[in-house]
């Protein structure tokens, strides 16, 4: 067990805000590596060697070095878990000073086992997730009973069956500022809490998301747990969530990687739309097409269908479009949204049909005129110049 310079330093810090005394600490060879006196950093205290090696319970020193390195003061062992770690030593003379160098010394070890404790619990949650890894992400050969006895141990038991959701935290703002980044570290810490209240559900977190692992079955009861989680954090944290949910039939813990797989597909569906409602695989349709297609042909396929048009004139043709394929074709409907006379959306709708050579009133053109509403949603704020409603398809 070992106890870092950066962590000795911390501990040094705060004891002195809350006692304003000179002190040392010393690692396990005697090295002061954090002191109240940064010219004594680096410096060997051969006190503090004497405790270590001599399994010392104290060490009064009477003058200056008196030991080599030392100054007048009290210097303990800092034992953790029936270990000695290094030593605290505290500069002064008289009983204040041993009084409260007892107490610094117990102050020290609880902040040092604290520390020790919450390292051992990160490498603890690192193994999990990269056991995790390699289950959702990896090669299924691998997946054997060796695995599963591994998964075991760890607490993890993967035969269960399981289905699979996806969860991503957005800002409610669009800015980036440093409380709202903090907010959102939060909302993510505290939504992964709330998902192992269930000792049966599995988290692994990556740089974008959470994929949660719960042992639900039907859509409604997956539905209604993803909303009371959604739900909570939005409220309490003043954020959004999009969350994405995997299909049935659930092929088992073999191919639980494909499950995940649906799960993310699902979630990028939910954070395309502008409230981030929850998102199943299975009623998710464009997004599968759209995944696949770079930025560029998208943007390749607008200019085709919308030849000779300006940035500017696309936009005003999407925007009828939306409202039209909205309304299901309805003219008068359709009118009354773009608040114009039904003639003129009439006319609106002509004049594109004699542009793109495609009749939008037609159902045989409908789907392209979809698709193109579809990509222009995905790049018209990079590419183009003017902004829709995100509300389409």
């Amino acid at each position: 067990m070992k106890l870092s310079q950066y962590n000795a330093e911390l501990i040094v810090s705060e004891i002195n805000e809350i006692i304003n005394e000179k002190m040392n600490i010393m690692d396990s060879n005697g090295i002061i590596i954090a002191s109240t006196d940064e010219s004594r950093i680096g410096k060997m205290h051969a006190g503090a060697r004497r405790i270590i090696d001599e399994h010392l319970e104290e060490l009064e020193v009477s003058y200056d070095d008196e030991y080599e390195g030392s100054k007048p003061g009290i210097n303990y062992p800092l034992i953790v878990k029936g270990e000695i770690i290094g030593v605290i030593g505290v500069t002064g003379r008289g009983e204040k000073t041993l009084a409260l160098a007892k107490i610094i010394k117990r102050m020290t070890e609880i902040l040092v086992l604290e520390i020790i404790l919450k390292e051992e619990k990160e490498r603890e949650v690192s193994i999990r997730n990269r056991f995790l890894e390699e289950w959702l992400n990896g090669d299924v050969r691998n997946v054997n009973k060796n695995f599963v006895e591994r998964g075991k141990a760890l607490g993890i038991d993967i035969t269960l069956p399981r289905r699979m959701m996806a969860f991503s935290i957005v800002a409610d703002t669009e800015d980036n500022k440093v409380e709202t980044l903090k907010r959102v570290d939060e909302a993510d810490k505290y939504l992964q809490k709330m998902v192992l209240y269930d000792k049966d559900n599995i988290s692994m977190h990556t740089a974008s998301y959470l994929i949660v692992g719960v042992t639900l079955k039907k859509d409604s009861e997956m539905k209604q747990r993803a909303l009371d989680y959604k739900t909570y954090i939005e409220n309490r944290f003043k954020v959004k969530v999009a969350v994405g949910i995997d299909s049935v039939p659930n092929e088992g813990y073999l191919m639980a990687y494909q499950s995940v797989i649906k799960a993310r597909k699902a979630l990028q569906s939910s954070l395309r739309r502008k409230n981030h409602e929850i998102r199943f695989y299975d009623n998710i349709n464009l997004e599968l097409i759209s995944d696949e297609v770079p930025e560029i042909v998208k943007i390749e396929y607008i200019h085709k269908i919308f030849r000779g048009m300006s940035d500017e004139q696309i936009n005003e043709a999407m925007r009828i479009l939306e409202i039209y394929y909205e309304s299901e074709g309805s003219i008068n409907q359709s009118a009354q949204k773009l608040f114009m006379h039904k003639n003129t959306m009439q006319n609106k709708l002509k004049q594109l049909y004699e542009i793109t050579s495609f009749d939008p009133r037609s159902i045989r053109y409908t789907t392209l005129y979809y698709l193109a509403l579809y990509f222009y949603r995905e790049v018209r704020e990079e590419f183009f110049n003017e902004n829709i409603s995100t509300d389409i398809i």
